[in-house]
């Protein structure tokens, strides 16, 4: 029974797929780039569509190149980006100067990316190209951050990226599942899953294939696709395996499929292979399965040596294996490599479990013989052959992955030798450097389980007598218990590593990579900062400028520089806290370009944003291109973190910009960011988050969720006392939050322990930043418990605090309390001077949730001097300011208030503020007096405290001459104003 030629098989059922391939490759070749994610079940036609594409691009005068991944751990980073590299080379354009990125080559964590960019444009330099990455599901995370990399600035090259990959492999856990989407949202992405083929795409395909009648093409489609559920590989082998066998002549002519179901199926691929295996011969099938051992792709060399015969009966096996298309030539044509995955599990199976330990041991010594060995496979192959030596192999794999900036992939590393070390129980200082290189890796992200594994640590060093382990050991555990906000543990873990540190010899260990590694990180800086973010600024101060004046020259050793890094960045929050901005933003520079130094970039990220909220953000919220320029700053350094697998969120670029976002009233995008938890390292974020959290809580009106926000940001209760946690930096924000979450629900004893918690922390800091907004607050609570004298003290105090040194935003929360109390007191026109001066201030620093309360402000202002009017035009302009924020509490004081103007009347105004000497404000609590209420239903109408509305009261009784409410309420209706 004749057949076509299957040397470009037809694609059937993929015309869509193939319609949106031809758009791609023909806006590529405009010079408009695509990134192409297709995926699906293993076999179900991915690398037979992705061949399609790139044998028409070829055609055309593209550039093809391709790098695969393997699964079974034994991918070192950036291996199919590097398998790209190396292909270039057999390109005519670039035989004698092909663009390179390596590596190993690169003098930066931003140099090798910066390479991979200049490949890709000289590569598209002349005509189009394409990449494929094929199986990126075994991809590591190096390569699947470069692969984000290249995929958001592809659009402006002509170049189409093909990644192919198997999507039962992707639960919740693969970092794909959160890649695909972001890749998704961040670059010009054109997604294919393909799904089974159906009936009327497999009948065309046996229609092609074989000459049958139009009843036995559906006979023989139906049969395929309830025996294969429509995978395009399973189809094809089961169809060859049928005419090989001869079993179709019997079925063409109309004879019943029983035969057919009797033969091995493609659900069960090991058959299809074992059939084939069948007639290559017991020493070919042998010889195959050692060859499985090794791997995806064979170096001939390696499969010789680890089987233990000639070449030459290397390749008669190969060529047989070929025949049968079980393999191909390996890329470099020094080996082979196995035509799918799927086949080379099939091989791997049939040697059993105690072989096959034994063949991964040769395989591994196999690959140490060679000129560059691959510290991954070699590290694979001895954890599968049980061999001890895997442990060592795995940390060269480590270190090799940290130069190649593949953190992640470090961390993991160090964590698998550090469990074959320990069931080994030898060598405890070994196992001691391991277990703290992985915690140091995990230090963001885990905190917890690094802190217990460097306990571990300090015990295994003082076991093994290794004074320098034991030292960084213990500066690593003040480190990490400064991480968990305990202050007197992480001071004196960190004195006692700088006493160990001290009684070293001197040079012992600096120039070893491991204690580089960890002394970057946990130094005599560390120590500055426990004191700074423990709230002791000026002892933090006294410290650091000292340890500073001792740097003579410019730091070049790892430890010197991540000192000096801690040491400034410090002295930033030190300098901003008690109000110098300038010195503030110097060492802030200082210690990001110390970090960035260090290759800390996460670090330097930290240092970015804390210079932001508390360097620029006070002193410069005004100046909108400044806090610009830092935010924009501190997103470049957060996708260069990201990029590179310094972070498990990649969210973090956005993050960067959460003070902005809140500020600015974007509270939408903000939560989006802050709200998930899982992803995010609490050690880096807890404080910003629960913060900024409760800010848009309180104003949303999500009382129990900003409490929440509060206690857990804090760490500390209103009774609690400053110092005894680490983490200065907002701590009087949130407390202030607090007061302000009990001022609004009336319980003034709560808020008045807040706030006495506030001003120890401010005695105790001896901080400037804080003190006006804490005058704000004091303002409040008394104009809350009815002392406006005192409330006036506060806030005029608040504006000498917020204009020396000048702070915008403090200001503007300042002019807005004089000018309520103005109000109060009937001194309208001081009144209306702070409200503008409010409002200017807002619209300044672009605080549209500022304005907004100030406007509310404005309105009572208006109200008070019958200016209904302009009171409805602010109440308009809140509604329109708060609706979209969703400030539920805002809006409903600007409800009240339009309510309240529903009811007055408005031609009686002018006469009712001059009767008996009477406010305007009196006259509205004289006229709800008169309807009946209690002074809380006056409170909760005019949206004052209950105590307020007590003095008010009582200043009536007084202007009028009466008693009692009784009297009140018959002079109000006696003047009309009931």
């Amino acid at each position: 029974m004749p057949s076509t030629s299957m040397s470009r098989p037809t694609l059937f059922g993929r015309d869509r797929e193939l319609a949106l391939l031809g758009s791609c490759l023909s806006a590529a070749r405009d010079g408009q780039g695509r990134l192409i994610l297709i995926s699906g079940e293993a076999g179900i036609g991915k690398t037979a569509l992705t061949d399609h594409l790139t044998l028409a691009a070829a055609q055309g005068s593209t550039t093809v190149l391709a790098g695969h991944c393997f699964d079974r751990t034994e991918t070192p980073p950036y291996s199919p980006w590097i398998e790209i590299a190396r292909r270039i080379e057999a390109v005519p354009e670039f035989a004698n100067t092909p663009p390179t990125f390596q590596p190993g080559n690169a003098t930066s964590q931003s140099d090798f990316f910066e390479q991979a960019h200049a490949f890709l444009v000289a590569l598209t330099a002349t005509k189009p190209a394409i990449l494929v990455l094929e199986d990126i599901h075994w991809a590591d995370r190096a390569s699947l951050d470069l692969l984000r990399f290249v995929a958001r600035g592809v659009e402006h090259l002509p170049l189409l990226v093909v990644g192919t990959y198997r999507s039962e492999e992707i639960d919740r856990r693969h970092p794909m599942a959160e890649l695909v989407p972001r890749l998704v949202r961040e670059a010009p992405t054109v997604r294919l899953n393909l799904r089974p083929l159906d009936v009327t795409a497999v009948q065309a395909f046996v229609q092609e294939r074989l000459t049958l009648p139009d009843a036995g093409i559906r006979r023989l489609a139906d049969y395929l696709v309830e025996r294969t559920e429509g995978n395009s590989l399973f189809l094809t082998e089961l169809l060859r395996h049928l005419e090989e066998e001869e079993l179709l002549d019997h079925f063409a002519e109309g004879g019943s499929a029983e035969r057919l179901a009797g033969t091995p199926i493609p659900s069960l691929l090991r058959h299809i292979v074992d059939e084939r295996l069948s007639r290559l011969g017991d020493e070919t099938a042998a010889l195959l399965a050692v060859a499985a051992v090794v791997g995806q792709e064979v170096p001939l060399a390696v499969w010789q040596a680890v089987a233990g015969v000639d070449e030459e009966t290397l390749l008669r096996v190969a060529e047989q294996a070929e025949a049968v298309h079980l393999v191909f030539s390996s890329s470099h044509a020094d080996g082979i490599r196995f035509a799918h995955a799927l086949i080379r599990d099939v091989l791997y199976d049939h040697v059993s479990a105690l072989r096959r330990r034994r063949l991964h041991r040769r395989v591994a010594e196999a690959l140490i013989a060679l000129p560059t060995p691959d510290p991954d496979a070699i590290a694979s192959h001895f954890q599968h052959a049980g061999d001890e030596r895997a442990a060592a192999w795995l940390v060269r794999a480590a270190e090799r992955a940290e130069d190649a900036y593949a953190l992640v992939i470090a961390a993991e590393r160090y964590e698998a030798a550090m469990a074959l070390l320990d069931r080994q129980a030898m060598d405890l200082a070994e196992r001691g450097w391991v277990r703290l290189l992985a915690a140091a890796l995990r230090r963001h992200n885990d905190r917890d389980r690094a802190l217990a594994w460097v306990e571990v640590v300090v015990k295994l060093a003082a076991a093994a007598g290794d004074a320098s382990l034991r030292a960084r050991a213990e500066a690593m555990l003040g480190l990490l218990i400064g991480y968990g906000g305990d202050f007197h543990r992480a001071v004196a873990a960190m004195s006692t590593a700088v006493d160990l540190i001290d009684q070293l010899p001197p040079g012992t260990g600096t120039t070893r990579r491991r204690e580089q590694q960890i002394d970057q990180v946990a130094n005599r800086g560390t120590l500055i900062a426990i004191f700074a973010r423990g709230g002791r600024l000026t002892e933090a101060r006294t410290m650091g400028e000292a340890f500073l004046a001792t740097i003579a020259d410019p730091a070049t050793v790892p430890g010197e520089l991540g000192a000096v890094a801690d040491a400034q960045s410090s002295l930033g929050l030190v300098y901003a806290l008690q109000g110098e901005p300038g010195p503030a933003r110097r060492s802030y520079a200082a210690a990001i370009a110390a970090y960035q130094a260090s290759d800390l970039h996460l670090f330097a990220l930290m240092r970015q944003r804390e210079e932001l909220i508390l360097a620029v953000l006070p002193f410069q919220a005004d100046d909108l291109e400044e806090r610009e320029q830092v935010a924009a700053a501190a997103e470049r350094t957060a996708y260069w973190v990201t990029e590179r697998g310094g972070h498990i969120n990649v969210d973090l670029p956005r993050y960067a910009r959460v003070p902005l976002l809140v500020l600015e009233g974007r509270w939408q995008e903000a939560r989006a960011i802050l709200e998930p938890p899982d992803s995010w390292d609490l050690v880096f974020t807890a404080r910003v988050r629960g913060y900024y959290l409760g800010l848009i809580a309180r104003a949303q009106g999500e009382v129990d969720e900003a409490w929440r926000c509060v206690l857990g940001a804090s760490s500390a209760s209103a009774d609690s006392e400053p110092g005894e946690r680490v983490g200065a930096n907002l701590v009087q924000d949130i407390q202030r939050l607090a007061v302000g979450l009990a001022l609004d629900a009336n319980d003034l004893p709560l808020a008045r322990r807040w706030l006495d918690l506030h001003h120890r922390w401010s005695g105790f800091m001896n901080a400037t930043v804080g003190r006006a907004e804490g005058e704000v607050a004091e303002a409040e609570w008394h104009r809350a418990a009815g002392d406006p004298d005192r409330a006036r003290v506060h806030a005029e105090h608040a504006l000498a605090y917020a204009t020396s040194p000048r702070q915008p935003l403090a200001l503007l929360a300042a002019h807005r309390a004089l000018g309520i109390l103005a109000t109060d007191e009937g001194a309208f026109e001081s009144a209306d001077s702070h409200f503008s001066q409010s409002l200017a201030l807002a619209d300044a620093c672009r605080a549209p949730y500022e304005r907004s309360l100030t406007l509310l402000a404005c309105a009572e202002l208006a109200m008070a001097t019958g200016e209904f009017t302009a009171a409805t035009v602010a109440i308009d302009e809140v509604r329109a300011i708060c609706t979209p924020m969703h400030a539920r509490p805002a809006l409903a004081h600007a409800e009240r208030l339009a309510a309240r103007i529903a009811q007055s009347d408005l031609s009686g105004t002018a006469h009712r503020t001059s009767v008996a000497g009477l406010t305007a404000r009196e006259i509205d609590v004289l006229r709800l007096v008169a309807a009946g209420m209690s002074n809380g239903e006056i409170a909760e109408q005019l949206y004052l405290s209950r105590n307020t509305v007590k003095v008010h009261v009582a200043r009536i009784l007084a202007k009028l001459g009466v008693h009692n409410r009784a009297a009140a309420t018959e002079f109000a209706l006696r003047n009309g104003i009931a």
